[in-house]
């Protein structure tokens, strides 16, 4: 029997958007936020999340409707607290319950994910390769966007691809333009094999080096994602490319921005260029000008 769907999160409207607290403190504190008034609950997936007790089971309980979100998984736990959080910050006109279409996704795709490794006999990959704050981040800024031209480099297995291009279709509008050096994933199987068919139609991926792939592009971005090479030289050379094609108001995101300081010396050296919306392990920055 799956878990039933989360509530929607009905957070104030803001102007733009306001910079984001993407650390592990930040999501539970939003998170005890959004889900007031169950602070037992709360505070044991916490505790879990954080490492101090890994029960088999934790609910949470929303009030006064008594909907629950049952998560027996520590992965998926951090996934629904990290969705919680975001979805409290960033408001998506049109969307009833972005945090339960999160988690509609993020297990749909993990179990596209197990099908895989399961039919190339490697059950347990090295480390987790699955949804992730990041990718909750991705889904909600796109749905929020609603931009015509989204840019990543760093495909995969292809989770964040999937996010992106959920959150396209439901937009109806847009197209994900995807780089990446290519060979087999760690399961075996070719680069993106995660992303559904029916998903295919908005995704032009293509495979190359960065460095010989990106000077070829040339179009207006909304939204530019690094999450390939973290050198700092390599990250270095893709957020000086994405500058100029970044619209005003577009945005460039980075993930692992902690590998290196490119990403704070890129901002730094274009001062007066960026808003820095957050600047923990994931980078975003929104490009200003007129």
């Amino acid at each position: 029997m799956s878990a039933p769907s989360v509530l929607p999160v009905s957070p104030e409207p803001t102007p733009g958007l306001a910079p984001l607290q993407l650390t592990t403190w930040g999501i539970l504190h939003g998170s005890s936020r959004a889900w007031r008034k169950s602070p037992r609950a709360l505070l044991g997936l916490a505790r879990w999340y954080l490492g101090g007790r890994r029960p088999a089971q934790v609910t949470l309980q929303r009030r006064p409707s008594e909907e629950r979100l049952v998560l027996a998984d520590r992965d998926e736990a951090s996934f629904a607290l990290a969705s919680m959080y975001l979805a409290s910050q960033l408001r998506v006109e049109g969307a009833t319950d972005p945090v339960g279409r999160l988690m509609e996704i993020e297990r749909a795709t993990r179990e596209r994910l197990s099908a895989g490794y399961r039919a190339s006999g490697r059950s347990h990959p090295v480390g987790y390769p699955g949804p992730k704050a990041k990718d909750a981040l991705l889904y909600l800024l796109v749905r929020r966007m609603r931009p015509a031209w989204v840019l990543e480099t760093g495909v995969d297995q292809g989770v964040s691809s999937t996010f992106l291009l959920e959150a396209l279709r439901e937009n109806g509008h847009g197209t994900l333009l995807s780089v990446d050096i290519g060979g087999p994933t760690e399961a075996g199987h070719p680069v993106g094999w995660v992303v559904p068919p029916e998903l295919r139609e908005r995704w032009d991926l293509r495979i190359g080096p960065a460095e010989q792939i990106l000077p070829t592009i040339d179009r207006p971005l909304d939204l530019f994602l690094h999450d390939s090479l973290h050198t700092y030289d390599h990250m270095m050379f893709e957020f000086t490319w994405a500058e100029p094609h970044l619209r005003p108001g577009g945005l460039l995101a980075s993930d692992d921005i902690g590998c290196n300081a490119s990403y704070q010396d890129f901002l730094a050296r274009g001062s007066g260029k960026w808003r820095s919306l957050s600047d923990s392990t994931v980078g975003l920055a929104e490009r200003l000008g007129s």
